[in-house]
């Protein structure tokens, strides 16, 4: 995310890196923390569910690169997504995810994930019409339309 954001750097963003800290990381982390307010980014570690949540709700742009690619599996993209906030991440690996390549910003490296967001990011019309076709998705796989859709097949009687 880093390496995204420092190709980026002629946009105005305020980012903040969100995660926790494995057991003997320390030095790693000093370098990240180090990167990151070089760049103008917060890193909040080890924060609370709470915390977490709040800042992912007051963000427009989420980079979550999965290594095995976006599935209906990360809960943190379906929530993010329901949140409203445009998903960067990495490729779906499975044709069962193929739907997220139009609901999420999607590349495989960090020039491809930096021309990408920066193509979002110059058009408000790209930028909404993505995430508004996300939260629809998010919309469609909610408890109350699966429930709904369930009760439309059921015989009425």
């Amino acid at each position: 995310m880093l390496d995204v954001l420092q190709e980026i750097r002629g946009h105005r963003l305020t980012a903040a890196i969100v995660g926790s800290v494995a057991d003997g990381a320390a030095p790693y982390v000093t370098t990240m923390r180090a990167r990151a307010e070089a760049l103008g980014a917060t890193l909040h570690l080890d924060a609370d569910p709470i915390t977490v949540a709040e800042i992912l709700s007051a963000s427009k742009l989420a980079f979550l690169p999965y290594e095995d690619g976006i599935s209906s599996r990360r809960g943190t993209a379906l929530a993010a997504i329901a949140n409203g906030t445009l998903v960067v991440t990495t490729p779906p690996r499975a044709a069962a995810d193929d739907h997220f390549r139009d609901l999420c910003v999607l590349g495989e490296n960090t020039e491809e994930l930096a021309r990408q967001v920066e193509a979002v990011l110059v058009s408000a019309d790209s930028f909404e019409g993505m995430r508004a076709a996300a939260q629809a998705f998010a919309r469609s796989q909610d408890w109350a339309s699966i429930a709904e859709r369930y009760r439309a097949i059921l015989p009425s009687g």
